[in-house]
């Protein structure tokens, strides 16, 4: 549940709550998220906190964006999250919570998932997955003025551009 709410919704608390379940603090878990940054070669990349939110001296790069965007596309769990649009969760007394994507474009142009973001300094960012007669792209989109537009002209502009072979 909390990884839903995490994914789904950009539910800070529950990024740190996992995180505290996982490493038993947020320091514990930052220090394993940068080990394993390093691991998947993603060199451009430092996290200081769970969530994301700005609080330290994070970056990241467009590239390693992709590439941990296109690791994790892997795993069933993490595709079936990230291609909801709305769902809802339940706490340990059975109260529920309606969950509702930051993504627009979730469902449309071809668009079946994965992440946005936003913070001051990054910007708005969006990370998309899109298919369309078979042939699947992601796309990366860093501190824009209007990330779902840009990320709806840069999936046409692959679709109708590339030649795939």
């Amino acid at each position: 549940e909390l990884l839903r709410a995490t994914l789904i919704h950009s539910a800070n608390d529950a990024a740190n709550a996992l995180a505290i379940y996982d490493s038993g603090s947020v320091e514990s878990f930052v220090l394993k998220m940068n080990q394993k940054a390093r691991q998947w070669g993603l060199e451009n990349s430092k996290y200081s906190n769970a969530n994301g939110l700005e609080g330290g001296d994070d970056y990241s790069s467009a590239r390693d964006v992709l590439t941990l965007a296109s690791l994790l596309y892997q795993n069933q769990t993490f595709k079936g999250i990230v291609g909801t649009r709305s769902e809802y969760i339940s706490n340990l007394e059975g109260k529920q919570y309606l969950l509702t994507t930051t993504n627009k474009i979730l469902g449309q142009n071809g668009v079946v998932g994965m992440k946005t973001g936003y913070t001051l300094k990054a910007g708005e960012c969006l990370v998309t997955v899109a298919n369309r007669n078979g042939k699947s792209i992601i796309t990366v989109v860093l501190d824009s003025p209007d990330r779902f537009q840009e990320s709806k002209s840069m999936i046409d502009w692959a679709f109708n551009n590339y030649i795939w072979q």
